[in-house]
């Protein structure tokens, strides 16, 4: 079968809702977007612990969503609402060339500006910031974002730093630690 967005097949329709940025102060952004039946965008396109993309320019700053609000409190789901998107900024996809793969850096060389279009993040992108960094990572599972994507943790990184394991009770912090030391 052809395929025409990134490898899905002919006819997908991609769900990317589009907002905005509306402030910006270095480290977080908040983006005003509409929520409801004329987005098109499913019930968690806006999520807590989603990453996103704002572009800048070539480049795509990464955030990552910590709060939402509704600006009115009283939610019906079969109307539009707007809704504001607090997100950390945590770097930048960047792309020399067209040709070239994306690759994420933890720094930003530009910051969004007011109007700003920001969206759920691309697969290709959500890659790149997960991609294996040295030559002893280890798989242990997938991205919740994007199953298809592996979680992979660099070893050597992993050990050469402080690190903890935290969570609530009956969150899976013994098995985590347990599956790491397994890998390692």
């Amino acid at each position: 079968p052809s395929t025409d967005i990134e490898g899905m097949p002919a006819g997908f329709k991609r769900n990317r809702s589009e907002g905005f940025v509306i402030e910006c102060d270095g480290s977080r952004a908040i983006i005003s977007a509409i929520s409801g039946k004329s987005s098109g965008a499913s019930e968690d396109y806006w999520a807590v612990g989603q990453l996103i993309s704002i572009r800048v320019g070539m480049n795509r700053i990464v955030g990552l969503i910590y709060e939402i609000k509704a600006e009115d409190p009283n939610w019906d789901p079969n109307i539009d609402h707007v809704v504001h998107i607090m997100v950390e900024l945590t770097g930048e996809i960047r792309q020399d060339t067209a040709e070239s793969n994306p690759y994420f850096s933890g720094g930003i060389k530009s910051y969004p500006h007011m109007g700003a279009v920001a969206h759920r993040i691309r697969h290709a992108d959500l890659a790149a910031v997960y991609a294996a960094s040295g030559q002893k990572s280890v798989n242990i599972g997938s991205l919740a974002q994007d199953s298809s994507i592996p979680a992979l943790i660099d070893v050597d990184k992993l050990l050469s730093r402080h690190f903890a394991v935290v969570g609530t009770t009956g969150v899976g912090k013994s098995t985590a630690v347990t599956l790491l030391l397994r890998k390692i």
